[in-house]
């Protein structure tokens, strides 16, 4: 589940579309 969040936050910092689920999972 890690790597999915990780992969999530990079795409989301590339600016592939809004980081949504990155920083809610971090939090």
């Amino acid at each position: 589940m890690k790597i999915t969040v990780i992969t999530v936050s990079d795409r989301a910092s590339r600016g592939e579309y809004e980081d949504r689920s990155g920083p809610a999972v971090v939090e």
